[in-house]
């Protein structure tokens, strides 16, 4: 049986949180009140025209492709424009600037090849759960801190290298946290805190807290751990939940898990307020936009290419699947009008999800040289991989 998510009211549209302190206890004026309503209604409107024009860019399939070469294979990316950040095959990362078309810095390796030997790893549960038979290598996790300062990256090991990228000649990790006892799946960094999830056997989630004076950045004494669950499942992937106007609610995440299931977790009390059995798969992939009441949809996908919307009406497949794992499935726009999906079977889709008839696959970009493992988005900009040592931007609204 689905489960019905509680309706949360939005920070967005309730005036009464986020209130300076020593407001008087009636509240603001009333005509103040009207005056901010008014404000973020605009905002919202503003919003949906750029969404509209957004969705209609990425559904005239025009687009211009630009490749950017690397050292090694690429493993994962983290799209900041025009930064992105390359995991890659032999441990280390590298940033590219995909606007002036520069590399910014290559690492030494940061994190093992392989855990044991690449035999070895090949039948570890949680390499399998997250690569299939396919070789990860190296990183398996990397995220840009929002201010561009900071780099995260996850490996086999279970660690969490922190780098400075404060001076990009000389970039060194400044921080190590353990995440958990096997791979590092996915580092989440937003609102002063960052968390950590494990492919681990009991699915291990962390919370980290960044050091005091650190605005955007660490500050002194770095991240610091304070809280940490186990879900029950080696955590595969998870998003950030979100607020109405597309902003992150920095409050709560979605997680995907090896056992088929999706469930968000309350940060403020580390308990899962929401569970649903939705595959016999692994859930390798999530999207998260909101509804017009602000709750949460959640579009994901599995180990064997199949792609699902959850919502307060319920559960439903999206069609035609991808013939092997969905590893990654972005937003374009802000109210989610334009789906994009990448697979190890070496495409990447565009998905209209504009209309009320539901989502519609419209087109593929591929197929790829190598398997894809991430694809990234950045209003008209998709960064994906797939072409050996390389990523792929791919520019719409553009080209013939």
């Amino acid at each position: 049986m689905i489960q019905r998510p509680a309706i949360r009211s939005s920070r967005l549209w309730n005036n009464e949180e986020g209130l300076p302190e020593g407001l008087p206890e009636e509240g603001l004026p009333e005509d103040v009140n009207e005056s901010m309503m008014a404000s973020l209604k605009s905002r919202v409107a503003t919003l949906d025209t750029l969404a509209t024009s957004l969705t209609s860019s990425y559904l005239s399939g025009k687009f211009t492709s630009t490749t950017y070469p690397l050292p090694t294979y690429v493993r994962r990316i983290s799209l900041s424009y025009p930064y992105v950040l390359c995991g890659l095959f032999d441990g280390s990362i590298s940033l590219i600037d995909i606007y002036r078309n520069t590399l910014k810095f290559s690492t030494p390796p940061l994190h093992p090849q392989y855990k044991t030997s690449r035999s070895e790893d090949r039948s570890d549960p949680a390499i399998t759960a997250l690569h299939g038979t396919f070789d990860g290598g190296g990183v398996t996790a990397v995220t840009l801190s929002s201010d561009m300062k900071y780099a995260f990256t996850g490996g086999r090991d279970g660690v969490v290298n922190v780098l400075d990228l404060a001076d990009k000649e000389d970039v060194g990790v400044t921080q190590k946290i353990k995440a958990g006892t096997d791979v590092v799946s996915r580092v989440l960094e937003g609102g002063g805190r960052v968390v950590t999830t494990a492919a681990d056997e009991g699915g291990t989630v962390k919370i980290w807290e960044m050091g005091k004076g650190f605005g955007f950045g660490l500050g002194e004494g770095g991240l610091e751990e304070i809280g940490a669950m186990e879900v029950g499942s080696r955590v595969l992937t998870a998003e950030w939940s979100s607020n109405l106007d597309g902003s992150m609610d920095y409050e709560r995440v979605w997680l995907g898990l090896s056992d088929g299931r999706v469930c968000q977790v309350s940060l403020a009390t580390m308990e899962i307020g929401f569970s649903v059995q939705i595959s016999n798969a692994g859930v390798r992939s999530l999207c998260v936009t909101s509804d017009p009441s602000d709750n949460d949809v959640v579009y994901l996908g599995d180990n064997e290419g199949q792609l699902y919307k959850i919502s307060v009406a319920g559960v439903s497949p999206i069609t035609p699947p991808h013939k092997d794992a969905v590893v990654s499935i972005a937003k374009a726009s802000r109210d989610g009008g334009v789906l994009i999906s990448a697979s190890r079977d070496g495409s990447v889709r565009v998905w209209d999800n504009s209309s009320p008839g539901g989502v519609v696959g419209k087109y593929v970009i591929g197929p790829m040289k190598v398997w894809v493992s991430g694809v990234e988005v950045k209003d008209n900009i998709v960064v994906s991989d797939g072409a050996d040592n390389m990523i792929i931007k791919h520019e719409f609204g553009t080209g013939e």
